[in-house]
């Protein structure tokens, strides 16, 4: 079978896009590239055996997120499996070591649960210190609401919000497009 692309109905009111890739070392890069968005959508499942789209759950989504604030001497593998554990499914991890304190950060690919509300950090504990504030920031992350934090939806179409007040302001909330990394490229694959 060729690479190719089909839509098909799930039986639940929804359609599906499928997308085949033939041979594995493409199939790996386009997985490690995403997650891939089609009309602010983000398309979600690997499916590794021949299944009815009926059976498919859709509420994985992988993503990178980079982890920032930790102090230069935790950034490594080990320390970002714990933290990508606590946010989710690791896939993989890589290090940044950049020359500024901005630039050094940990990047973790992790699956998470679509219909959970994204994580804006964690309290982390270090040694004998108190705990810091690791905040994180989603590569190739597409719309989602800023009142709620979740995928699938805007602040516009939130049921969540309180829709008796007029005028909302962008510190209102606790979500907000600082939670979208600019898309500088690292790593192994770039777009």
């Amino acid at each position: 079978m060729e690479n190719k692309i089909w839509v098909e109905d799930s039986g639940r009111g929804k359609q599906f896009i499928y997308v085949y890739v033939q041979h594995e070392e493409d199939r790996t890069k386009v997985l490690h590239l995403g997650p891939w968005c089609f009309d602010r959508h983000v398309l979600l499942e690997k499916v590794k055996e021949e299944i009815h789209p009926s059976k498919i759950s859709l509420s994985k989504v992988v993503f990178w997120i980079r982890v920032y604030g930790l102090p230069f001497l935790c950034l490594s593998e080990k320390v970002g499996k714990i933290v990508g554990n606590s946010i989710g499914e690791v896939e993989d991890i890589e290090v940044v070591m950049g020359r500024r304190e901005n630039n050094q950060y940990i990047r973790v690919r992790v699956g998470i649960d679509a219909r959970q509300p994204l994580r804006r950090g964690i309290k982390f504990h270090i040694g004998n210190s108190d705990n810091i504030w690791l905040s994180f920031q989603y590569e190739k992350l597409p719309n989602f609401c800023h009142a709620c934090g979740n995928l699938g939806h805007i602040m516009n179409d939130c049921k969540t919000m309180n829709k008796g007040q007029e005028e909302w302001k962008e510190e209102d909330f606790q979500y907000g497009p600082w939670l979208r990394a600019n898309n500088l490229c690292f790593g192994n694959y770039s777009p």
